[in-house]
């Protein structure tokens, strides 16, 4: 039986003109598709259209994940609490956030632009650069992976700082009719620990490139800036929600668990447009691994871990490690195990060429680049992860590697998990041997980067677990465990 359709009636709070409706399609709080109308509206009915208006109406997708449209695809999807959509507004270049959320019924939330090269996109550069700081100074986290009190109250209380603006500039007071008052408290309440956050990030249009958002650095509290303010003694003791904690209303007090990247697991999937679905591929939630477990490791031989590193690598599971210190074993490997690899794993060095703004890849002997990545022709089946491990660079971050994720997924890979900013090598090979721990034994990879971010925390109290970002599904696993016990 063919689907008759959805009507319903829009009134315009123009007279005239161009106005614009964005619909959205969701399936349990999980958003399959947004579309933007533009209308032009004419002041009495049968007014005569001049050709200079024409097309009176035009639609074009903003997001999709059509592969999804079946029924038996639709059964297996999982539910989402919160969806942030992220677009850029084609008339005037400022970027709308949208935020659905589902856990007081279907209703919107709330609905906004802001400027992101204003207000927004000062506050980001801010929180990353803080991040940078407390990673890359010898006064911070650059030769620890072990930290301490007297190390979080250092640097915790700035971050702290910086993430709030971060948060003020996502959800402002009084930003339009739609917030009102709320300074997003109304968010915070809808939220719950643990909860899957789905983010759909900027589509590049009127060239103005990808961009992206710190979301674990948001910080959700009320802080002040005071010698005073210090990290809570407390929070080892209590759970996320910080139940009777004395503490948890004093805003000189900074809560660990009031960073997003704390509370929540956040997965941030492709920016998907009308014009680029016939080479898209589909999103998937399981990499269609064999045993052994065949991962590309691509290094720059200069690091000093990295010989370490692989035998921990291999100590975790039944792997296969192909190993490219150079670009022509890389592309070795890649002609010769294309339909077999299923972890890309970059060790490397990466950034923006000064001189023609592009991002690459730095290998030992030269850099890989987005017109490398496409001419090589990768076509990898069974949609491996990429993991960009940046170490001891100055300049790497999401604004160096994002536009890369497009040559990944056009490649095949499955999602990618990139850093906020440049990482230590010390911290960067733990980090990583902790995480591929959890997945080879199957762990979905949100959950994985959720539960490694904590321990960090608390056992070593090093919160450089916020630097990693996911950019693929929250779900997406392992078809087969394989972790030694």
């Amino acid at each position: 039986m063919r689907n008759p359709g959805v009507q319903f009636t829009a009134k315009p709070n123009l007279f005239e003109g161009r106005g614009y409706i964005q619909v959205d399609l969701l399936y349990r709080g999980y958003l399959l598709q947004s579309k933007q109308l533009a209308v032009l509206i004419i002041p009495v009915a049968g007014a005569e259209i001049p050709e200079s208006l024409r097309p009176p109406q035009t639609a074009s997708i903003t997001f999709t994940t059509i592969d999804l449209l079946t029924h038996e695809k639709l059964a297996l999807l999982p539910e989402r609490f919160l969806t942030v959509d992220v677009q850029i507004d084609t008339r005037d270049g400022s970027t709308d956030l949208r935020f659905l959320d589902r856990t007081q019924g279907n209703q919107e939330l709330v609905s906004y632009s802001t400027n992101l090269q204003s207000g927004l996109g000062n506050a980001s550069a801010r929180v990353r650069q803080k991040l940078h700081s407390m990673a890359a100074t010898k006064e911070g986290y650059q030769f620890k992976t072990q930290g301490d009190m007297k190390l979080l109250n250092t640097w915790l209380p700035q971050l702290a700082d910086a993430g709030r603006y971060l948060y003020r500039s996502l959800l402002p007071e009084n930003k339009g009719r739609t917030l009102g008052e709320d300074s997003g408290e109304k968010l915070r309440a809808a939220l719950k620990p643990d909860s899957v956050i789905q983010v759909n990030p900027i589509n590049p249009i009127l060239g103005l490139g990808k961009t992206t958002i710190p979301w674990a650095l948001l910080y959700e509290r009320k802080v002040m800036t005071s010698k005073e303010v210090h990290v809570c003694e407390e929070f080892l003791n209590h759970d996320i929600d910080c139940t009777d904690c004395p503490f948890k209303d004093n805003y000189k007090v900074v809560c660990p668990h009031a960073f997003w990247g704390y509370r929540y697991a956040i997965e941030q999937l492709p920016a998907w447009t009308s014009g680029e679905l016939s080479q898209t591929p589909s999103l998937v939630w399981q990499i269609a691994n064999n045993q052994p477990l065949y991962i590309n490791f691509n290094v720059w031989r200069d690091f000093r871990f990295w010989k370490n590193h692989l035998p921990k690598i291999e100590q975790l599971g039944y792997v296969k490690m192909l190993v490219a210190e150079e670009i022509m074993e890389l592309e070795n490997i890649w002609a010769t195990y294309s339909s077999d690899l299923d972890i890309v794993y970059f060790y490397c060095h990466g950034g923006i060429d000064e001189i023609e703004n592009l991002p690459y890849l730095q290998l030992s002997d030269d850099k890989i680049s987005s017109n490398f990545l496409e001419a090589c022709e990768v076509n990898w089946q069974h949609r491996p992860l990429v993991l960009l491990n940046g170490c001891a660079t100055g300049d790497y971050g999401p604004e160096s590697y994002i536009s890369l994720i497009d040559d990944f997924r056009s490649a095949g890979a499955s999602g990618v998990i990139g850093t906020e900013c440049p990482v230590p090598e010390l911290f960067a090979e733990l980090y990583a041997i902790t995480l591929l721990k959890r997945v080879f034994r199957g762990e979905p990879l949100g959950q994985a980067m959720l539960t490694v971010r904590r321990e960090m925390l608390q056992q070593n109290l090093n919160p450089l677990g916020l630097v990693y970002s996911l950019y693929a599904p929250y779900e997406i696993a392992l078809a087969r465990a394989l972790a030694h016990n």
